[in-house]
């Protein structure tokens, strides 16, 4: 048996036996944390468009701790409601102990949005775009033991979550554009892809397209390919939606270009004439071309389909982790490209080249009107 665990079976043997009858025995306590940054009561507002960011930072002083108790030494966050007194408490990424032979340290650590979100909506269920009064401290763990004599004093805040909206692909299906086929294989043509303005945008349900509506016809938006329950509708004149039902949303009263944008969060729709588009170039051809095709920068391009003007779909295409570009006619008289790093999301708006960061199998949808593009993994498709 190692030595520092002969000295800890001796010092509980000691503390058994230093007690009367009348005495509960006494073991030996850690030393508490002292908790310095951040300051208390601090309102933070959470948001989706920051959830991988640092929401706080906490910094504070551990002690040296004595050796009678054996195991390795960690730090870990704690964070409940006000007034559970940390009986509900759930506990960040634990903190290393540094293994140093001075009196105190200092530790920081931070949490991201998204983490204490997750907390929150999920494990305590509060609801979302409220106050909850939260409390953090920080306690030490030896090996897998937490030491409840270890608490830390408490930082307190108070905290507005957000519901998270996890729809990275929104359709838009109905006669106001292409068609009613709500399977799989329609995905780029009765199923339209929503653009997005960026990855930003699509994460808190923001969504556009731009192209040809027919007046008379309906729409709605379909979140799983197939599945109408959990379609958005039509609620009302205002532009209203209604998740999970409502009505066909109706196309406006004359046939054109118009903007059609989405706020999923918000549930609302609005539509806004484009007049650019009647007088838009138009093309025959428009591929994908680059390093990232089977053909490289050379000629022929990878074919997109027209399926509604100005709108261009291709479904199966392989690309390698390199580059592409979109182009007309297979020549560079006119092509688009791009400096976002951060797909399926982006827009045409620069002469850089387009980076592909996964060999895969793609969906790509491009609007040459906006220049916006969709860029998605075939395996994020049903």
């Amino acid at each position: 048996m190692k030595i520092k665990n002969i000295l800890f079976l001796m010092a509980v043997i000691f503390a058994f036996v230093a007690c009367n009858d009348d005495t509960d025995p006494v073991l030996p306590q850690y030393k508490a944390s002292v908790l310095t940054h951040p300051a208390n009561d601090t309102l933070y507002v959470l948001e989706q468009v920051n959830a991988s960011k640092v929401l706080l930072t906490l910094d504070w002083t551990a002690y040296k701790q004595t050796d009678l108790l054996v195991g390795a030494v960690s730090y870990v966050v704690q964070m409940d409601l006000a007034g559970n007194d940390f009986s509900q408490a759930r506990t960040f990424t634990p903190v290393p102990g540094v293994t140093v032979d001075a009196e105190s340290s200092d530790y920081t650590t931070s949490l991201k949005v998204e983490d204490v979100n997750k907390v929150l909506m999920n494990g305590f269920r509060v609801p979302a775009d409220t106050i909850a009064n939260v409390e953090f401290r920080v306690i030490t763990r030896v090996g897998n033991v937490v030491v409840p004599s270890s608490a830390s004093n408490v930082f307190k805040a108070r905290v507005i979550p957000y519901k998270a909206l996890d729809t990275p692909v929104l359709y838009i299906i109905g006669d106001g554009l292409v068609g009613w086929d709500n399977s799989a294989a329609a995905i780029g043509r009765d199923l339209q892809v929503f653009f997005g303005e960026s990855n930003v945008d699509v994460s808190v349900g923001k969504y556009t397209y731009t192209g040809y509506f027919k007046k008379g016809g309906g729409l709605k938006l379909v979140t799983n390919a197939g599945d109408w329950d959990s379609a958005y509708g039509y609620a009302d004149a205002a532009g209203t939606l209604v998740a999970k039902g409502g009505g066909n949303i109706p196309t406006p009263a004359a046939d054109g270009f118009y903007t059609f944008t989405v706020d999923l969060k918000a549930l609302s729709y609005n539509f806004e004439p484009y007049a650019a588009g009647a007088s838009a170039p138009t093309y025959n051809r428009i591929g994908v071309v680059g390093s990232a095709t089977s053909n490289g920068w050379d000629s022929p391009d990878a074919e997109m389909t027209q399926v509604t003007p100005h709108v261009w779909v291709i479904k199966g295409i392989s690309l390698t982790a390199a580059e592409m570009k979109f182009r007309a006619n297979d020549a560079w008289d006119v092509s688009w490209g791009g400096n976002s790093t951060n797909l399926p999301f982006g827009i045409s708006d620069s002469g850089d080249n387009i980076a592909i960061a996964k060999g895969s199998t793609y969906f790509i949808s491009f609007n040459d009107l906006t220049k916006n593009y969709v860029i998605i993994d075939e395996d994020r498709l049903p």
